[in-house]
């Protein structure tokens, strides 16, 4: 009983990771990632890994909501894509900065979101984008961890 909200929480975490990743797909021009690979001529890149993404979380929410023996592969593998999605992405932004300004505002009048020049030039600053590369590897390694802490769980289910 007491693993069932550790397991809820990896379950939520994949099903919003898989559903935001098919947002990506529907509508890439709403992704500051797409707009900066696409401006380089590596939109290509984009779709490969974010089905890569979409594939591995879908298959880690079905191996958890069945609580198959594969959940822990399967979850271990999709945190490890969204940790090299997550790299790829802000090393992409650091070497192309100021593309990387013009898609984060595009991307923010897409979807529909105000535009503040301050705090712009404070997430886009070394210090924002290193404080939001940190942050987008600690979510998925926080979920690494629940993951290993339920793996006697999983495993004792199946017997």
């Amino acid at each position: 009983m007491r693993r069932r909200l550790p397991i809820t929480l990896l379950m939520l975490g994949f099903s919003w990771t898989t559903y935001k990743g098919i947002e990506k797909l529907i509508w890439p021009g709403r992704s500051a990632d797409y707009i900066l690979m696409n401006d380089s001529g590596h939109a290509w890149l984009f779709f490969v890994i974010s089905v890569i993404v979409i594939v591995l979380n879908g298959c880690a929410l079905w191996a958890y909501t069945r609580l198959k023996r594969s959940a822990v592969k399967f979850g271990l593998i999709a945190v490890g894509t969204s940790l090299i999605q997550n790299t790829i992405s802000y090393i992409w932004t650091l070497a192309n900065h100021e593309t990387a300004k013009e898609a984060y505002i595009v991307s923010r009048v897409a979807r529909g979101l105000p535009i503040h020049e301050d705090v712009t030039a404070s997430v886009l600053s070394p210090t924002g984008l290193l404080i939001a590369f940190v942050v987008s590897l600690m979510i998925p390694l926080a979920g690494a961890a629940i993951i290993l802490a339920t793996r006697n769980y999983i495993e004792r289910m199946q017997d």
